[in-house]
């Protein structure tokens, strides 16, 4: 495990510094962390460039891909992109094996965020579950039952503080599933987690700060998920590592692995929520460049 995170760090590293470099012409800034470390992975790659320019109605969209899935989102709204804003959202993720559609609000500011929307989800190698006490990964494909299809309520809060250097994240959110049929459960994708409906919950906090290089960040997460129906707890823990590569594209890692559960689901227990690349832009962007 050590000998692994080591090679990523360095991996990065090497394909940060000399894109960092590259980026510093024709008056574009340095795409530096900017000393803005945010919440989780994704806010903690939140690049101080988008900070400058004008407070302006525009359109905006982030392109992710990994070797497990590519999620496309678009929003309009009102602020300073990828930044200080509000307005309405649309993200759209594609898995193996699964889908998903997402339509909600966001509120932003620099070190918090507030999302509420809608999900909808649908897998094509994964069916309803009758309920047990405990499951094991080769139990959540097909059987009997019709494959999973279910609405998702969701509301959460992501934010971030200073703390030695680096900073201290925090992520809240709450699920209220819909659409499965009574007295069966469902393998909720987000989560990664058999559910009962109709509610599901999960806290995480984190550590993360730049290493070796500016641009690089480096840290650790740990998290607990909670289904109040089936009296279950699920704790992860994991790493999570990102370099900026330019001020509009990053790479970034983050695994949280299960520690404790009652069910044994071993690799789809796990949440692989990033390992790609992520690109970012915005209409009136004053240096829109590619990658």
């Amino acid at each position: 495990m050590r000998s692994t995170k080591l090679l990523l760090s360095i991996a990065l590293a090497i394909l940060a510094a000399p894109a960092v470099a590259a980026a510093q012409v024709a008056g574009l800034p340095a795409a530096s962390s900017g000393g803005s470390v945010a919440r989780d992975l994704d806010m903690a790659q939140k690049r101080a460039y988008w900070s400058g320019g004008k407070t302006r109605s525009f359109v905006l969209g982030t392109l992710e891909g990994g070797i497990f899935y590519y999620r496309p989102q678009l929003a309009i709204g009102y602020g300073k992109p990828h930044w200080h804003w509000f307005g309405a959202e649309s993200q759209t993720r594609f898995s193996i094996g699964s889908a998903s559609q997402y339509f909600g609000v966001r509120g932003a500011l620099p070190n918090v965020e507030l999302r509420l929307g809608s999900r909808y989800s649908w897998a094509a190698n994964e069916s309803y579950l009758d309920r047990r006490d405990a499951y094991t990964d080769d139990q959540i494909g097909f059987d009997d039952n019709q494959n999973s299809r279910y609405v998702t309520g969701e509301a959460e809060l992501t934010g971030f503080f200073p703390f030695l250097g680096g900073a201290i994240t925090f992520l809240a959110t709450s699920l209220y599933v819909a659409g499965v049929p009574e007295k069966l459960n469902v393998f909720e994708n987000q989560l990664h987690v058999v559910a009962q409906a109709p509610w599901l919950w999960r806290t995480r906090a984190g550590y993360v700060r730049t290493v070796f290089v500016d641009g690089l960040q480096l840290g650790a997460a740990a998290e607990v998920i909670g289904n109040p129906e089936r009296e279950h707890l699920v704790v992860r823990v994991g790493p999570q590592l990102g370099a900026a590569l330019t001020h509009h594209l990053d790479a970034s890692l983050s695994i949280m692995a299960v520690v404790a559960s009652r069910d044994s689901l071993h690799l789809k227990g796990n949440d692989i929520g990033q390992f790609g690349f992520r690109y970012r832009w915005a209409s009136g962007d004053p240096f829109p460049e590619f990658p």
